[in-house]
């Protein structure tokens, strides 16, 4: 519930609580990119619905989009997991944090 406020995050707020209770580092990343997946895939879904007359219509490129967002969404979970078993936690979040600096950089611009 905290992650409605702004500012807070719920990959952040879940990954805190995890490690919090004891869970393994790789353990609370896990979870926290998991429980994203399904959001994802509705927000993606969300995007391919076409409102007709009568039903509902799903684009050809939004059921492509969808596909792609959730394969890609899935390689890039496997491959940052690969990452964070092999360097130590505290250097996967200085990279995340540098990472969403940079991108919120570049959004300004």
């Amino acid at each position: 519930g905290l992650a409605l406020i702004p500012g807070i995050s719920r990959s952040g707020s879940t990954i805190s609580v995890a490690l919090w209770r004891n869970f393994k580092a790789t353990d609370a990343l896990r979870i926290s990119f998991f429980m994203g997946i399904p959001m994802i895939a509705i927000g993606a879904l969300l995007l391919t619905v076409q409102p007709g007359n009568t039903a509902i219509i799903f684009s050809q490129s939004g059921l492509v989009a969808l596909l792609t967002t959730v394969v890609v969404g899935l390689l890039t979970i496997k491959a940052f997991m690969s990452f964070a078993k092999r360097y130590n936690f505290v250097i996967v979040v200085a990279i995340l944090g540098l990472l969403s600096v940079t991108a919120g950089l570049i959004q300004l611009l």
